[in-house]
């Protein structure tokens, strides 16, 4: 986990990190909390629309918690708030 978070911060595309990081915590529920902590920190603002989509989906509350944070979050591209809103009225 901690490796795919160090990687995040080196590269501009962070989609398959994210699943790859959806995937630990789906497998291992005690890691979640801190794998949304890292996505805030390494992850957020290179966010895309389809990560959004895949967080929401994810069935890991601290995980899709964090789309609601991203709506809501006036840095952030607007492609990628709108991706929020809508998967939150879905």
């Amino acid at each position: 986990m901690r490796g795919l978070l160090a990687r995040a911060r080196r590269v501009d595309d962070v989609n398959e990190i994210i699943e790859a990081l959806i995937g630990i915590a789906q497998g291992t529920d005690e890691l979640a909390e801190e794998i949304a902590t890292g996505i805030r920190q390494d992850c957020w603002r290179r966010l895309e629309p389809g990560a959004v989509a895949t967080l929401a989906g994810s069935a890991v509350s601290s995980l899709s918690a964090l789309v609601q944070e991203v709506a809501g979050d006036d840095s952030l591209e607007a492609d990628v708030r709108a991706a929020a809103r809508q998967v939150l009225q879905s």
